[in-house]
């Protein structure tokens, strides 16, 4: 299928353009990067290099109305150089179609992302457009291989085992309508149809979305749903967020993106904020009563969070503490305060955290800072004290420019990052290593 793809694309740009007796035109545009890097830390030296070319792209076209184009991905590491095929583009005046090897998100439903925004999808595709039909798109993931080889006369257990889907945005509403064939299963598909949009109501554009589809289930396919509605009421300084959603079964979605994800989620609640300045002060407080059916037992909870802050340059001082639900008598919530100092050549922060103040004596101490003594050197450091782990670490920074494309960075510490990118490991011994880099960008 893969193969196919690229083939049709091509043949079709290549017999639009010499099919006509008109002048082609193109254009050629790229832009890359290419690094060198020397490391050395307590175990030893390593160099290595990498030169990505991220986006070749050749476009060419008649001077009617055919267009074609490709965009090419070459890398180069130290094992070799790779180069492929990323994109190709067609159109005319009756469709458009674009194969790209990893086609993307195409909903929140049947083609979503993760938290990141990472498409879950990764496999190659095709979107097609349809110029007589604005706002139509056609979407079609190449999820699985069915054909390999040439042909014989074993008849496959499975003829279509990808995704297809379907677009329509005519404002302010998105329709889409798709399926795909489940993984690991190949008698069962999934599929499902979803609106999303904004209503006018004149004092408030409620947002809406709705989703209904089957899905698979332990003894057969079962109906997953999605209703959700939310709006924002402002009157300065309060603004009232009243949000109503009815949700089953969307776990069992293979794509579905992260953020809707749910096994079950039927609730009602109204987020109420209050903000304003009384200046150097600003207050913002938010509470949320909510009606929660999603257990067996349905319960009522307010959560409540609120941010105290001021700022005299450069020092600023906040407060900050959050509750999941003040309801709930025997625990206390979060309490995190911090101060900072900013000027064009120091920055420091200290945070104090209690994250549960039942256990004031729990507690995490993290100091930051940085100095930059001139343009080339930045010099930094962290600290940090967890009271519950019975743990401290630290680690010291230096960064210097030797020139716009080359830097040199010396790091010495135990305490590294997690996955988030924060400095909250701890670990046993002291590590450090030196780095070296060479990078241009073209």
């Amino acid at each position: 299928m893969k193969k196919l793809l690229v083939v049709l694309a091509a043949l079709l740009a290549f017999v639009s353009v010499f099919a006509e007796s008109q002048p082609v035109t193109g254009t050629v545009t790229y832009a890359g990067t290419a690094s060198f890097t020397l490391v050395f830390d307590q175990r030893g030296l390593d160099v290595y290099s990498l030169f990505s070319q991220t986006t070749l792209s050749v476009s060419w076209a008649p001077s009617g109305d055919t267009k074609a184009g490709f965009t090419f991905s070459l890398v180069g590491l130290p094992t070799g150089l790779s180069l492929n095929i990323t994109k190709a583009e067609f159109s005319n005046n009756y469709f458009g179609l674009t194969w790209k090897s990893k086609i993307g998100a195409f909903d929140k439903y049947i083609s979503g992302t993760d938290y990141d925004g990472n498409a879950k999808v990764t496999s190659d595709g095709v979107l097609i457009t349809l110029p007589a039909v604005n706002g139509l798109t056609v979407y079609y993931a190449d999820l699985a291989t069915e054909v390999t080889g040439v042909p014989t006369n074993t008849i496959a257990t499975i003829w279509f085992e990808d995704m297809a889907a379907v677009k329509y945005e005519m404002s302010p509403f998105t329709f889409v309508a798709g399926t795909y064939n489940v993984g690991g299963n190949k008698d069962t598909y999934e599929f499902g149809g979803s609106v999303e949009g904004t209503v006018d109501l004149g004092v408030v554009k409620p947002q809406v979305r709705a989703f209904a589809g089957l899905v698979e289930g332990a003894t057969g396919m079962e109906l997953a749903y999605d209703a959700y509605a939310t709006a924002n009421y402002e009157i300065k300084p309060i603004t009232i967020t009243p949000t109503v959603r009815f949700a089953e079964k969307l776990d069992k979605l293979d794509y579905v993106s992260d953020y809707v994800y749910t096994a079950k989620s039927q609730y009602v609640q109204v987020a109420v904020n209050y903000k304003d300045t009384f200046a150097p002060v600003t207050v913002d407080v938010t509470a949320t009563p909510k009606y929660d059916m999603t257990p067996a037992t349905p319960k009522f909870t307010l959560a409540f969070k609120t941010t105290v802050s001021a700022e005299i340059k450069p020092l600023t001082v906040s407060v900050y503490y959050q509750d999941a639900d003040l309801l709930v008598t025997d625990t206390l919530g979060k309490l995190e305060a911090k101060a900072s100092y900013s000027d064009e050549m120091v920055f420091g922060s200290v945070t104090y955290t209690i994250p549960e103040l039942t256990d004031a004596a729990t507690a995490t101490l993290h100091v930051t800072a940085q100095v930059t003594p001139v343009k080339e050197l930045a010099v930094s450091g962290n600290f940090r004290l967890d009271t519950k782990q019975n743990k401290n670490g630290w680690n010291a920074q230096a960064d210097y420019t030797i020139a716009p494309s080359t830097t040199f960075t010396f790091w010495v510490g135990n305490l590294t990052r997690d996955a988030d990118g924060n400095y909250t490991v701890f670990n046993p011994d002291v590590m450090w290593y030196g780095k070296l880099v060479y990078k241009a960008s073209f």
